[in-house]
């Protein structure tokens, strides 16, 4: 989560492109973005919302569903 600046108070999820965890995210959240880096997608929620604050609670249940699917983690490299 991002504490200052445009990015204050949101929070992204990372997916590798075109992989199952993107597809569902999309259903989740909308629309992917690439990454700063363009490695890999990312989806933004604003953490200020209620309604993406539930969405993210939503996709936390289901991350170990994701974790061989898709589910970029912090140190691996794409």
């Amino acid at each position: 989560m991002f504490h200052n600046g445009d990015r204050k108070y949101k929070f992204s999820i990372n997916a590798i492109e075109g992989s199952e965890f993107e597809s569902y995210l999309e259903k989740k959240v909308g629309p992917t973005v690439k990454s700063d880096s363009e490695k890999y997608k990312v989806a933004w929620l604003d953490l200020n919302k209620e309604t993406d604050f539930e969405k993210l609670e939503a996709i936390v249940v289901k991350l170990p569903k994701f974790e061989n699917t898709g589910l970029r983690k912090l140190y691996e490299q794409h």
